[in-house]
């Protein structure tokens, strides 16, 4: 028996690399005596994560897409083109598995005995390249950044129009952060109430929005402003009466009205 039976390190032929295969024991020295050891297929790396993850799912590209919608563009997907415009055209090749998942009218434009699914061409005539952009910005970010209301407001109207409900939710989030910080205009309640139903929840937001300025007692439109909202004072005026049965006034004195909707009410209740 050697003298020297101190642990030692090693020869440099068994160290090994990272990510290499390890080895069934642990390389030891005992003094001049180097045992022979058996490689296995399997670097320390990924015995380590054997030891944190025992029982890995069976498909873990399965458990990756549950997080990641971005996992449907794996394999042979197809791309379909959107073109979008009518006087400028511009064609954007999008693929048809995240386009159709996004979209109820896609989806529908592809199935079937329709021209679209022969051509694999979509056709949107108005120009709209603006908002559509954002739209693709969504579709593959799930974000997108918008530099108006009026944008915003289009945004929105676009979703509801192709079915896309998820980036509806977007745009009316940002919407009501906007609103938060500035004033929807004149024109832009009327073309919201030109361009949604009245269960729009777009048009409940800009409503509601318009109501509680009026409640407030900080109107934000002129006399000519709230000519151009004609077409909507009954509406408004509905809005004001419901949230003022809601609204718990702490100073009554605060709440005033335009000089128009005095008439309006005599006008609607025959006062």
């Amino acid at each position: 028996m050697p003298e020297n039976t101190s642990l030692q390190l090693p020869a440099s032929s068994y160290i090994r690399r990272y990510g290499e295969p390890g080895w069934t024991t642990r390389p030891q020295a005992f003094g001049f005596m180097e045992p022979s050891f058996d490689a296995i297929d399997e670097s320390f790396e990924e015995f380590l994560v054997k030891i944190k993850y025992p029982n890995p799912a069976a498909d873990s590209f399965t458990d990756v897409s549950q997080h990641n919608f971005l996992a449907m563009l794996s394999g042979n997907v197809k791309t379909i083109d959107i073109v979008v415009g009518d006087g400028f055209k511009r064609t954007w090749n999008l693929h048809e598995t995240l386009l159709c998942a996004a979209s109820s009218f896609f989806q529908g434009a592809m199935r079937g005995q329709f021209r679209e699914v022969s051509e694999r061409k979509v056709y949107i005539k108005d120009d709209i390249n603006d908002v559509f952009t954002l739209f693709v910005q969504w579709l593959y970010a799930r974000s997108f950044s918008a530099p108006s209301m009026e944008l915003l407001l289009r945004a929105y109207v676009f979703g509801d129009w192709v079915g896309a409900s998820g980036f509806c939710t977007m745009a009316l989030d940002k919407l009501y952060m906007e609103a938060l910080k500035s004033e929807f205009s004149a024109e832009q309640v009327i073309w919201v109430a030109e361009n949604t139903l009245p269960n729009s929840d777009l048009r409940r937001l800009v409503m509601d929005f318009v109501a509680l300025k009026i409640l407030s007692g900080r109107p934000f439109f002129s006399q000519e402003e709230w000519e151009t909202l004609t077409p909507v004072h009954t509406e408004l005026l509905k809005k004001v009466a419901v949230l003022s049965r809601r609204q718990a006034w702490v100073n009554p004195a605060m709440v005033t009205v335009p000089l128009l909707l005095p008439k309006l009410v005599y006008g609607i209740f025959n006062f």
